[in-house]
């Protein structure tokens, strides 16, 4: 039997996190959260639209289901993403997202 792990949205108290590379400290920490009311209208205004067909490819992995949560992996041009998402009623959303830049910040 097939599942739809389609998210139709975002929950609304949904907080993004990225780390962040600090060159001067050699240190990692975790940058602003962006909460579902930033991102939305980020996307409204055309924040990160990009014309380039290569740029705008993307893989996304189901890496875990259980019951009403499930956590994905969205891999796109610049950044690894990873969402925790659950099911609620029938709909689900995606709660909460970390997020790293794939290039330009690869220090270890």
């Amino acid at each position: 039997m097939a599942t739809n792990y389609a998210c139709a949205g975002v929950y609304a108290d949904l907080v993004k996190r990225t780390i962040q590379y600090d060159p001067t400290s050699g240190d990692w920490s975790l940058g602003r959260p962006a909460d579902a009311e930033m991102m939305v209208g980020w996307t409204r205004d055309g924040e990160g639209r990009t014309t380039v067909a290569e740029e705008r490819a993307f893989e996304i992995v189901v890496e875990d289901v259980f019951r009403h949560i499930a956590s994905v992996k969205v891999l796109s041009h610049p950044y690894m993403d990873y969402l925790h998402v659950a099911k609620l009623g029938d709909e689900w959303l995606i709660v909460n997202v970390l997020w790293e830049l794939r290039e330009g910040e690869e220090h270890l």
